[in-house]
């Protein structure tokens, strides 16, 4: 083999493993790309997961207001109660 034909030959090679290698990493850039939600589908989730958050609560504090109130309006009455006796 000569020089010229041996710097050939390495030329070739090193430019296969550099398309390889890019094809590789175009392939790996894709795929995770598709992997991923995209912004929408993720402001959505987080504002349905919010909404859920949000529901429950109110449905847990007016619970314990209703509670509070009839505590309140019982206490109010039996005031009311102990000076008309």
């Amino acid at each position: 083999m000569t020089a010229s034909e041996y710097i050939l030959y390495s030329m070739i090679t090193k430019t296969t493993m550099i398309w390889i290698a890019c094809i590789v990493f175009l392939v790996v850039i894709t795929t995770k790309a598709m992997a991923h939600d995209t912004i929408a589908d993720k402001v959505n989730t987080w504002a349905t997961n919010e909404k859920e958050k949000t529901i429950a609560y109110q449905k847990e504090s007016w619970a314990d207001s209703k509670e509070q109130l009839g505590r309140t309006w019982n206490s109010i009455k039996s005031l009311f109660n102990n000076k008309a006796q």
